[in-house]
């Protein structure tokens, strides 16, 4: 319930939201709060209390999002206790700071600005348009860590390379040859080639 009161000029506001079931993404980690509130009191940016708990890399970890709606802090806390960037790379990666990439350090960094409401973009953001790229993705799958970049060559044509931490490097472009129709062709550095025509459609 929320109750609003006062005059126009000085519009009062006061009241509590308590969580029935919600979930956040955190770079493709899906945690699910187990307890949370809104409380409004006063002004029309409400207090928020959200927590999350899961386990990760032999740690029971607490996700806790708290503060102003409009500035909140993203903090974690462990058993066995470790500093919060630790506790982040082990949830994200399942490994500790210093086994991580410039890349993966970057994705941490990036996330943590974006949940507090610091972000400008992102740094990745910010490095695709500094190369003037159509797309650029730093992938993570089983703790491995990739980097993709794209662009599109002509309106229809449409080219990527992509190169993980192993050295193993994969282009491959796409052709939109008919509306959902796409031929694609692969070349990797191990010398792997796949070509197909796919059928896409957008719902």
């Amino acid at each position: 319930a929320i109750r609003v009161q006062g005059a126009s000029p000085n519009i009062r506001t006061s009241g509590r939201f308590d969580l029935l079931r919600g979930r956040m993404d955190l770079l493709g980690h899906r945690l699910e709060f187990t307890e949370g509130t809104v409380t409004v009191n006063g002004n029309l940016d409400p207090q928020i209390n959200f927590i999350a708990r899961t386990t990760a890399d032999d740690l029971d970890i607490t996700v806790q999002l708290a503060g102003l709606i409009s500035a909140p802090e993203l903090i974690l806390s462990s058993v066995p206790q470790l500093p919060q960037d630790e506790i982040l790379a082990r949830l994200i990666f399942a490994r500790g700071m210093d086994d991580l990439s410039i890349f993966q350090i970057a994705q941490l960094a990036s996330a943590v600005a974006d949940l507090s409401g610091r972000s400008s973009g992102g740094l990745v953001s910010q490095l695709r348009e500094i190369a003037g790229l159509d797309n650029l993705y730093i992938r993570t799958i089983d703790g491995e860590t990739s980097v993709a970049a794209g662009k599109y060559l002509q309106e229809n044509i449409y080219s990527e390379i992509e190169i993980d931490t192993s050295g193993e490097t994969r282009f491959s472009i796409n052709l939109d040859v008919i509306d959902d129709v796409k031929a694609r062709a692969d070349v990797s550095s191990e010398g792997d080639t796949e070509i197909g025509i796919f059928f896409e459609k957008d719902y």
